[in-house]
């Protein structure tokens, strides 16, 4: 539940983009060690973060970098027709940075 994306939560259907969605979550709880919703408990107070609150990100504080925080941005678009595909993804700066040629 607490990597659920805003239109699951809201009772759509599944769909890649809702992956999408939790990789951005998932990467900003990996990178900074903390739950992006930590002050939340249950389901109703996600929510209600999601909802009425701009997606979060990592902090910009210069500890990352500024491809890491365009990635994850792209993944946390709310409307999940905007979030970038897989492929984008791929192609993003930030992968093809540590991507071996």
């Amino acid at each position: 539940m607490t990597y659920m994306s805003p239109e699951r939560m809201q009772g759509e259907k599944y769909s890649y983009a809702g992956d999408i969605w939790s990789l951005g979550i998932m990467l900003i709880e990996t990178v900074t060690g903390k739950f992006p919703f930590k002050d939340t408990k249950g389901f109703l107070e996600i929510l209600e973060q999601i909802s009425e609150h701009k997606s979060p990100n990592v902090p910009k504080n210069g500890n990352f970098s500024p491809e890491l925080y365009d990635f994850i941005e792209r993944c946390l678009k709310k409307n999940p027709d905007e979030r970038d595909s897989t492929h984008e993804l791929l192609a993003h700066p930030w992968i093809l940075k540590y991507s071996q040629t």
